[in-house]
């Protein structure tokens, strides 16, 4: 059960993993990268999108076995991944689209995070959620790769980057 807890906390908004850096600089370089993890039962692909080292976007699609968290079927899966969700619901919270489909053999889970539009102290708070740092912060990009790698993920391939000019108001 306690490996079950471990990888419910890497699926579940492993997207909040976070530390915190300086929130404003202009012009914006983006960066996007790829992440995966693949263990017996699960695997997790995990897309991050940085501004300025700032991340601003995050989007993770999880696969788990039924066999990975002993469930005979749908049914049973969903009671087990709710109980370890603490039975939030995820697309109720800001920034976030969530999305899990429950097939023959395995769930698929799809979240979104938008962390320009999101509560870091909410996301914070929600179970399954791993912060390091202050939330009241924002989450830097390459510590967030960096924790990733750290926790078993391989980067797959980073994105050409490319410069944003940012719009001042006066």
């Amino acid at each position: 059960m306690k490996r079950l807890l471990k990888i419910g906390a890497a699926l579940l908004l492993a997207a909040t993993i976070a530390a915190c850096s300086e929130k404003e600089a202009t012009p914006i370089e983006q960066e996007v990268s790829v992440y995966e993890l693949n263990q017996p039962g699960i695997s997790i692909k995990m897309t991050l999108v940085g501004e300025n080292d700032q991340l601003v976007e995050q989007s993770t699609e999880s696969i788990i076995d039924y066999d990975l968290i002993e469930a005979k079927n749908a049914a049973e899966a969903k009671a087990i991944l709710d109980e370890l969700t603490g039975y939030v619901d995820y697309s109720d919270v800001k920034g976030i689209t969530y999305e899990m489909i429950y097939g023959e053999k395995s769930a698929n889970e799809k979240i979104a995070v938008d962390l320009k539009v999101a509560d870091l102290v909410e996301l914070a708070n929600l179970p399954g959620t791993a912060f390091e740092g202050d939330p009241t912060m924002a989450i830097s990009y390459s510590a967030t790769g960096d924790m990733l790698e750290s926790s078993g993920f391989t980067k797959q391939r980073q994105i050409e980057n490319k410069k944003i000019e940012e719009e001042k108001s006066k």
